[in-house]
C-alpha cells in the first residue's frame, strides 16, 4: 500500500500547490517506486528538456532512496540542487517530497554542449543561502504536518463515504422481510453501485442473478461452482483482473468472451460459509473490494434479521407438532379466499376430516404414539394437495383443507384420494366432510359449519368415508348430494 492508500489525495495536492506558490518553485511527491504522483508548479525549461532523458529521474530516485528521516540536499546530473524529505507514517516510508532545480549563488550549473540546454540553464535564477535554508524549513514542516492532517481527513472522508454507502444499502434493502426479495435487492444494489456486467448471489439455498446474456448462464454456473469451492476452502475474497487467464478458471469453454474483472466475496457467519456473491465487470473491481466487504457484513446481519422474522412469522401460523398451518391461519385464509372467489364468482371447496377412533388409540398406546399418528396424517395430507390448497391442523385430531376454484366433482376426487391414501399408508382411517360453495357467497363460519355437518354424517354412517354437500347459493340452502342422488330410487 502507498501514500494514496493512507492520505487524502485532494488535501495533499492542495497543500503542496500552496507550498509551491509560497516559494515560487515547483514541488513534487514521489511514491515508493519513484513515480511522481503529485506535481505542483511549473518546472524550469531545463528540467522539461532533461526529462526527455530517463536518466534524469533515475538520478533522483538513486538519491532519495537513501534519505533517512530529514531533509537531504543532492545535485542532479545537470548540476542543480534538489531538496528532498521522506514522507513517514506509522514508522513506514510512503514517499518523498522534492523541491527540484534550485540554483544557489554558490553553485555552478553544468556546461551543456547543446545550445538549447545551455540557454535554458541560463534562465534559472540563483537563490541565496537564506532562501535555501527557508526552503528546507518549509519542506521539513510540510512532511512533518501533512501526513497527520491528510491521514485524519482520509480516515474521516472514508468513514463518511462508507456511512453514505451503507445508508444507500439500508434504503435499498431495509424494507425486505422475505429472503428472496432481500437477495434480489442486494444484487440490484451491487449492479447499480459498481456498474457490473453480471452479478449472482447465493445464500441459504436461495439465489438471485443479474445476467446480461442468458445464453451464457451455463458458463456462469461453472464459474460460480468453482468459486463456491474456493471460498468454502479459504473464506477469503477471490479477485482477478483477467478471469480467462486465471489458473482457477482455465479450460472453461466460452470464458474468453466474459468480462475480464471478477470478484467473489464470501458470507461467513460463525466461521461457516453461508453464501457468496459473484461480480463481473469491464473495469477493475479491486477499488470496491473493501467497501463491498463491509456491505457483505451488513448483508449478513440483514439476512439474520429476515431469517428471524421469517421463523417468527412461520411459528405464529404453524402448528408445532405437524408443521401444517394452524387454526388461526386457516380462518384468515378461508375468509380471504371467499372474498376473492365471490368477486370472481368462482367455487370454493372446504374439507374437514378427523381421525377415526383416535381417542381409543391414544388411550391404548399413549400420547407419544398419538403424536406420531398426527404427524403421519399431516405428511400424507401434504402429498395429496396442490400448492394453491391450504392444509391445516384445526385442533386435536381434526384437519381442514381449503381448495380455491375447486368444483364439487374435483373436490370429491381429492377427498377420496386423501381417504384412500391414509387408509393405505396410515395406521388409522379418517372420516371426511366436504362442502363446495359454487359462488362463494357465504361466510367462513357458515361454510365451516356445513362442512362439520357433513363430517358428523360421515361418522354416523360408518366412518372411513366422504360425505359431500353442495351450496348453489346461500339463499337456497345446502344439498346433500348422496340424498339428492337417491331421490326417486326405490
Amino acid at each position: 500500500m502507498g501514500l494514496k492508500d493512507y492520505f487524502d489525495s485532494v488535501l495533499w495536492q492542495q497543500m503542496q500547490d500552496e507550498l509551491s506558490r509560497l516559494i515560487k518553485r515547483p514541488v513534487y511527491t514521489l511514491d515508493t517506486n519513484g513515480n511522481r504522483i503529485f506535481v505542483s508548479g511549473e518546472f524550469a525549461k531545463l528540467c522539461v528538456l532533461l526529462d526527455r532523458d530517463s536518466s534524469c529521474l533515475s538520478n533522483v530516485k538513486k538519491h532519495v532512496e537513501i534519505i533517512s528521516d530529514d531533509v537531504k540536499p543532492f545535485y542532479c546530473h545537470a548540476g542543480l540542487l534538489n531538496l528532498a524529505a521522506p514522507v513517514l507514517f506509522n514508522h513506514r516510508r510512503l514517499g518523498t517530497v522534492v523541491i527540484p532545480a534550485i540554483r544557489s549563488n554558490e553553485d555552478q550549473v553544468k556546461d551543456f554542449s547543446e545550445q538549447e540546454l545551455s540557454d535554458a540553464a541560463n534562465l534559472i535564477e540563483s537563490v541565496s543561502q537564506d532562501e535555501l535554508k527557508s526552503y528546507g524549513k518549509l519542506l521539513r514542516f510540510f512532511v512533518g504536518v501533512m501526513p497527520v492532517l491528510c491521514s485524519q481527513k482520509f480516515k474521516y472522508s472514508k468513514k463518511i463515504s462508507e456511512l453514505s454507502f451503507m445508508l444507500d444499502f439500508a434504503n435499498a434493502t431495509g424494507n425486505c422481510i422475505e429472503l428472496h426479495k432481500l437477495l434480489g435487492s442486494v444484487v440490484d444494489f451491487f449492479v447499480k453501485k459498481f456498474d457490473l456486467s453480471n452479478c449472482s448471489l447465493f445464500c441459504l439455498n436461495h439465489k438471485a442473478r443479474y445476467l446480461t446474456n442468458e445464453s451464457t448462464k451455463n458458463v456462469y454456473e461453472i464459474i460460480e461452482s468453482i468459486s463456491n469451492a474456493h471460498l468454502k476452502a479459504n473464506r477469503t475474497p477471490l479477485c482477478t483482473s483477467s478471469i480467462s487467464e486465471d489458473l482457477l478458471f482455465q479450460g472453461i469453454d466460452g470464458i474468453a468472451s466474459f468480462p475480464g474483472f471478477y470478484l467473489a466475496l464470501p458470507f461467513v457467519h460463525e466461521r461457516e460459509l453461508i453464501g457468496f456473491v459473484c461480480m463481473f465487470a469491464e473495469h477493475d473491481l479491486r477499488p470496491v473490494l473493501e467497501i463491498s466487504s463491509v456491505v457483505c457484513k451488513k448483508f449478513i446481519q440483514s439476512l439474520l434479521n429476515v431469517t428471524k422474522f421469517s421463523q417468527a412469522e412461520k411459528s405464529a401460523i404453524t402448528d408445532s407438532l405437524t408443521g401444517l398451518y394452524n387454526r388461526s391461519y386457516f380462518v384468515q385464509s378461508l375468509k380471504s379466499e371467499l372474498v376473492r372467489a365471490q368477486k370472481e364468482v368462482k367455487p370454493t371447496s372446504l374439507i374437514i376430516f378427523d381421525i377415526d377412533d383416535f381417542k381409543l388409540f391414544n388411550d391404548t398406546h399413549g400420547h407419544p404414539e398419538g403424536d406420531r399418528i398426527l404427524r403421519e396424517i399431516a405428511d400424507i395430507s401434504r402429498s395429496c394437495f396442490g400448492d394453491i390448497d391450504t392444509v391445516c391442523r384445526y385442533g386435536g385430531e381434526e384437519f381442514v383443507v381449503v381448495m380455491p376454484d375447486c368444483s364439487p366433482d374435483v373436490s370429491l376426487e381429492r377427498a377420496e384420494k386423501l381417504r384412500k391414501q391414509i387408509e393405505l399408508d396410515g395406521s388409522l382411517t379418517v372420516s371426511i366432510g366436504l362442502i363446495t360453495s359454487l359462488n362463494s357467497c357465504v361466510s367462513a363460519e357458515h361454510l365451516l359449519k356445513e362442512a362439520d355437518k357433513a363430517l358428523y354424517k360421515a361418522k354416523r354412517s360408518g366412518k372411513n368415508r366422504v360425505v359431500k354437500f353442495v351450496m348453489v347459493d346461500k339463499s337456497l340452502g345446502v344439498i346433500d348430494t348422496e340424498e339428492a342422488g337417491s331421490i326417486g330410487k326405490s
